[in-house]
């Protein structure tokens, strides 16, 4: 994952496209976030200072689309937990 051309995490192989997408976007989420990091996203952009916001869109609720993808979203969440459930049964054993 890459933001503002500077690179946050590698790739990640993973079972499918959908799990390596979830754990890609989780770490990388972490690593933004982490203020002690070089790649703190408070670090890495300033497009805040530089935009000219007069109006702020109002929210319309959710549409079908964003429902599925939503369940999508849960299931792709249980997956990625039952991996790692298993993953940490194997280490344990």
């Amino acid at each position: 994952m890459v933001v503002h051309d500077v690179e946050i995490i590698r790739p990640v192989v993973a079972a499918s496209a959908a799990v390596a997408r979830f754990t890609a976007a989780e770490r990388a989420l972490a690593v933004l976030r982490d203020n002690d990091s070089k790649k703190s996203l408070a670090l890495l952009c300033s497009c805040a200072n530089s935009m000219d916001v007069t109006e702020v869109p109002k929210h319309k609720g959710p549409s079908d689309s964003s429902k599925d993808d939503l369940s999508d979203d849960l299931k792709d969440i249980a997956e990625v937990s039952e991996i790692l459930t298993q993953m940490n049964d194997s280490s344990c054993a």
